[in-house]
């Protein structure tokens, strides 16, 4: 059990407590819930230890101060106490950082090394009962409006860890996307990634994830380009659940794969096809491909359809080929069309 001043106040009927811990207390008994593939409900960022480190050397070679506060949460309520007749805060582990986990590593690196600082006080903000979806709502609030989250993990706590948020603060904290959209958009990512058999079978980075072997595109490239895709009005009339737009997409790539087998097969990485650009442009171009095949849709057809266009091959789409010379929104958009224009 942790004692320390503290003073109390409610926002509607929240109580709220603002104090100033040791050093050597918070880096001994707090936790990080970080997103992962094993931790899909995880909001936080992976840490960076370069990040922890300045953070460091600022404490200890500058003679900085611990200035900002410190977001902490005790999520069960048994485990924090408040006496008002002498201010003082009683809060038991686990105690889990809801923002400053790099200055608190970073406060961990230098008590490694230089105990003394053990003593040294930190302001910290603590919310009482908080569960994790209330926490990572909070997380995302503070980083949207301070530095902000890599968007990939953005779109990650919208669709899976946050089960609501008004509109006015998703604008407030500059997401413009209807959460429902990136909720969509995220889920056929993932179906797309988890499909056995389909051209992006393990082929897309995850959030807080290193590229591995095999992978071609981040998921926020994926997902960026699915949106396209996701507000077309014939495929918002047509295909609007998750399950039929990723049976649409997948269904699309079979005759893409047909098509260009090297492109998407072993050697992907030499082409850009299940790179940026393919996604990009083709994602785009699928609406047009759809209504030319009809409601009953097969691979034949959209082999069919997608034929017309010359590039349909692999050579057009290695890297070093007519498709490869550009990597920006620009040339994506240009080519779109002139594949748009080639289907008649």
């Amino acid at each position: 059990m942790i004692e320390l001043k503290a003073i109390e106040y409610l926002i509607g009927e929240k109580p709220f407590y603002l104090g100033i811990i040791k050093a050597k207390d918070l880096v001994e008994n707090f936790k990080v819930d970080s997103w992962s593939i094993t931790n899909p409900q995880g909001y936080q960022r992976n840490l960076s230890q370069n990040r922890s480190k300045k953070f460091s050397d600022y404490l200890s070679k500058c003679k900085g101060i611990f200035h900002q506060t410190v977001l902490i949460n005790i999520r069960d309520k048994k485990n924090i106490e408040y006496k008002n007749s002498n201010s003082t805060l009683k809060i038991d582990d686990p105690i889990y950082l809801v923002d400053g986990q790099h200055r608190i590593s970073g406060l961990k690196i230098l008590l490694e090394s230089q105990p003394s600082y053990g003593d040294m006080p930190v302001p910290i903000l603590v919310l009482k009962g908080f569960n994790r979806e209330q926490e990572a709502r909070e997380f995302l609030i503070v980083n949207k409006t301070q530095k902000g989250v890599r968007t990939d993990l953005a779109d990650r706590l919208l669709s899976h860890v946050i089960s609501e948020m008004d509109k006015e603060l998703l604008e407030v904290i500059g997401i413009r996307e209807p959460k429902k959209l990136t909720e969509l958009i995220v889920d056929v990512c993932d179906k797309l990634n988890k499909t056995k058999g389909t051209a992006w079978y393990k082929r897309i980075t995850l959030p807080n994830q290193k590229t591995k072997k095999n992978e071609t595109i981040k998921q926020r490239s994926m997902t960026e380009s699915l949106k396209y895709l996701a507000k077309d009005s014939y495929i918002q009339s047509n295909y609007k659940s998750a399950k039929k737009l990723t049976d649409l997409l997948i269904l699309y790539w079979a005759a893409v794969k047909e098509l260009c087998p090297k492109a998407c097969g072993d050697t992907a990485k030499d082409y850009v096809l299940l790179k940026p650009a393919g996604p990009f442009i083709l994602h785009r171009l699928l609406p047009f491909v759809a209504i030319q095949g009809g409601p009953n849709l097969t691979k034949t057809k959209i082999k069919n359809i997608l034929a017309k266009i010359e590039e349909m091959n692999d050579d057009a789409w290695h890297k070093k080929g007519d498709l490869g010379e550009g990597s920006n929104q620009k040339f994506f958009n240009a080519r779109f069309e002139d594949f748009k224009g080639q289907l008649g």
